[in-house]
């Protein structure tokens, strides 16, 4: 084991009971874990954050269950550096599952017709699952077992079990001096 996985789980030996009494054993973890000291941790208002082990964490990440969300992490996940886990209902995260850096997972979106208010749906992923760079999984998604989400990828819709979801969006432009025209880029 490197030296600095050893200084890391030194930390979380002290860390991580004191989270659990802090937020009133509403964190809970088993076994070994590699959390960066740099990993905010909020739990808030009878949110509950569950991590069976073996969960592995970079610099930068948030993992955060408020207002009686219930975020379950399952054995052998590794989340990637500034991503972040937000969850105001429910958010499961299936074992091996790989996170890439600047993900995005909420599981709650802004109401616009009742102004601080979150409309909340489930957000279920599958084991196996990785997860690239700069994606954003939505409200109300479920990744199957064995998927791989492509870098950049907006997934508002729910993806079945061993598949490889990829976009390619549109470039739109229009020039400066025409109004109401636009058109799509060439794809090379």
């Amino acid at each position: 084991m490197k030296m600095s996985h050893c200084l890391c789980y030194l930390y979380n030996c002290v860390r991580i009971p004191l989270l659990k009494v802090i937020s009133g054993f509403r964190f809970t973890s088993m076994c070994r874990q590699l959390i960066s000291p740099l990993t905010k941790i909020c739990v808030q208002s009878t949110g509950q954050i569950n991590i069976s082990g073996g969960i592995h964490t970079e610099p930068g990440v948030l993992l955060s269950a408020k207002n009686g969300g219930v975020l379950n992490i399952a054995q052998n996940v590794y989340i990637n550096r500034n991503s972040m886990v937000v969850c105001r209902g429910s958010i499961e995260i299936g074992s091996g599952t790989t996170i890439g850096p600047n993900v995005m997972i909420y599981d709650h979106d802004h109401d616009m017709k009742n102004r601080g208010k979150m409309i909340v749906s489930s957000v279920v992923i599958g084991e196996n699952t990785w997860i690239g760079a700069g994606s954003i999984i939505l409200k109300g998604v479920t990744i199957g077992d064995n998927c791989v989400i492509a870098a950049g990828a907006v997934v508002s819709k729910d993806v079945p079990a061993g598949r490889v979801l990829y976009c390619k969006q549109n470039m739109c432009y229009k020039n400066l001096e025409e109004n109401n025209e636009s058109s799509n880029i060439d794809e090379e």
